[in-house]
C-alpha cells in the first residue's frame, strides 16, 4: 500500500507491498475471498471500511497506494474509500475498461498498479494515478524492476533516497525483496525505512508478497502486529 516493489523473474514476477496505517486497523481478515460470476478474487480485507489495498485472482493483481504524484490535502468527506475501489477493479473485464469508466468524482487522489498475465513470461504492468482531477494511465516495463512509495507518507526527498537505496541494494529474489521490505532503509531513520514507525501510531503493519512463475501464484501475508503468515496459492 505505502511500499511497493516488483522484480521481474526468468518466468514470471516478484511483488511486494509493505503497508503503512495506523496500527489499529492490523486486524485484518485475510484470505477475504469474493466472487464475480464464476471467477473469485482474494484480499486481505480492512477492518474498518472493508475495502481492500491489494487484490488478486489466477491471472491479475491491484495494488493502491495512498496519494498521486504529489501530496495532496486531505478534503473529505470524500464519496468512496479507495479501497472499494480496488475491489471495483474486478467488476471489469479489463483494467483498460475499469480506468476509463470508473468514476472518481470526490474519490482522494492513489496510484494503483496493475499487473495482468495470460502467461507468466508475458505480464503487463501498468501504473494508474488518479490526481483528484484526472486520470493518468502510462504502461511500465515489465522486465525491469520498480519501486513506488506514497506520495501521502514520503515527501518527495525522501521517496528519491528510497529509490537510491533500492537501485544499489537492488534485490533479484523473493526473498532478497522480503528482505528488503523488512529490513533497509535504516539510514532514514525509523520514521522512513521501509518497515517503518512512527510516534503518531502509523507504522508498517503488514507486507504482502506476491510470487507468479510457471507453476502459478502463491501469495505470503505476513501481519506483523500479530506475527503471523497466511499463505495461498492459486494454479
Amino acid at each position: 500500500m505505502c511500499t511497493v516493489t516488483y522484480l521481474p523473474q526468468e518466468r514470471g514476477f516478484v511483488f511486494t507491498s509493505n503497508r503503512d496505517e495506523h496500527f489499529s486497523r492490523s486486524k485484518t481478515v485475510f484470505p477475504f475471498e469474493k466472487r464475480i460470476g464464476k471467477h473469485s478474487f482474494y484480499f486481505p480485507q480492512d477492518p474498518l471500511a472493508f475495502g481492500t489495498w491489494i487484490a488478486i485472482n489466477k491471472n491479475s493483481l491491484v495494488c493502491l497506494l495512498n496519494g498521486g504524484f504529489t501530496k495532496h490535502k486531505h478534503l473529505p468527506p470524500y464519496r468512496k474509500s479507495r479501497g472499494i475501489i480496488v475491489l471495483e477493479r474486478f467488476n471489469y473485464d479489463s483494467f483498460d475498461s475499469f480506468v476509463e469508466t470508473i468514476d472518481l468524482n470526490q474519490i482522494e487522489p492513489f496510484t494503483m498498479i496493475s499487473i495482468i498475465w495470460d502467461k507468466p513470461i508475458e505480464p503487463i504492468l501498468q501504473e494508474f494515478i488518479w490526481d483528484g482531477e484526472t486520470k493518468n494511465l502510462s504502461q511500465k516495463n515489465s522486465k525491469e524492476k520498480q519501486i513506488w512509495s506514497s506520495s501521502t507518507l514520503y515527501e518527495e526527498k525522501i521517496r528519491e533516497e528510497r529509490n537510491e537505496i533500492f537501485e544499489r541494494l537492488s534485490p533479484t529474489s523473493a526473498y532478497e525483496a522480503l528482505d528488503f521490505h523488512l529490513s533497509s532503509g535504516k539510514e532514514l531513520g525509523e520514521e522512513n525505512r521501509f518497515k517503518m514507525s512512527r510516534p503518531n501510531g502509523v507504522k508498517t503493519i503488514s507486507t504482502s508478497q506476491i510470487i507468479v512463475d510457471r507453476n502459478g501464484l502463491t501469495m505470503n501475508y505476513y501481519n506483523h502486529e500479530e506475527n503471523a503468515k497466511t499463505k495461498i496459492t492459486l494454479k
